[in-house]
């Protein structure tokens, strides 16, 4: 009898103190077109734990272009990661646009932090010289870290014209994050010229400490009443 005590007295510490850093998962692509059409896609689910990539495959946006390679990557830590690829089509473009975001359960008091964007912009073949990708951001800036849905954290990567056929460039940002988070995302928004190619990805990872909810607190107070109760009774004996 005292030694299942023990155990349940055990099995509430712990779970006062576990977390799992994971939770519900949402990815958007879209295109907005010179005439004003907007065209999108929505993915979305549950991530239970630990580091998955999800392939979502193409998106095909007909005149406008194709995103052929588009995947998200989520980690426990936790950490957001989106990957795509995009050809220019045939009709203007007025902005090319991906969301990725994830929730934090549970809420994280964050010791560090790290975004970071990259892009390849390529000339295409049939396309004339000097390929071009803009970005919509402040600053001519392509990728955006975010948190707690609205917090802009960063925004990364500075657009540019072609020198070369194809040019790699990249930005980072580890700034501190001074207050609790419950949500990450990552964000790109531009427009590249036609018939060119552009592919990207783009990182938010956090690392911090469970923030304790009441409920998490009442499991660890009882269970430490509880020990020590045990502990007693045990001297007694």
């Amino acid at each position: 009898m005292k030694r299942v005590v023990l155990l349940a007295v055990i099995a509430l510490l712990v779970l006062g103190v576990s977390a799992c850093n994971a939770g519900s998962w949402k990815v958007q692509v879209w295109i907005t077109g010179a005439d004003g059409t907007v065209v999108s896609k929505d993915f979305g689910g549950e991530h239970a734990g630990g580091l998955k990539l999800y392939d979502l495959g193409a998106v095909d946006f007909g005149i406008y272009g194709i995103c052929d390679e588009l995947s998200v990557e989520l980690d426990e830590d936790p950490a957001v990661v989106l990957h795509f690829s995009y050809v220019s089509g045939i009709a203007p473009v007025q902005s090319f646009s991906g969301h990725a975001e994830m929730d934090i359960v549970p809420v994280l008091d964050i010791t560090s932090a790290v975004a970071s964007g990259g892009v390849t912009l390529t000339e295409g073949q049939d396309s004339l010289p000097n390929a071009t990708i803009t970005g919509n951001y402040p600053n001519n800036k392509i990728w955006r870290a975010v948190y707690n849905s609205s917090v802009i954290y960063a925004d990364l990567v500075t657009g540019r014209s072609l020198v070369l056929d194809t040019e790699d460039f990249s930005e980072e940002c580890n700034d501190p994050i001074p207050v609790p988070v419950n949500k990450i995302a990552i964000d790109y928004d531009f427009s590249l010229t036609d018939g060119d190619t552009a592919s990207g990805t783009g990182r938010f990872r956090v690392l911090g400490e469970p923030v304790p909810e009441p409920s998490s607190i009442l499991a660890l107070a009882t269970g430490g009443i509880g020990l020590l109760g045990f502990a007693a009774r045990k001297k007694r004996a």
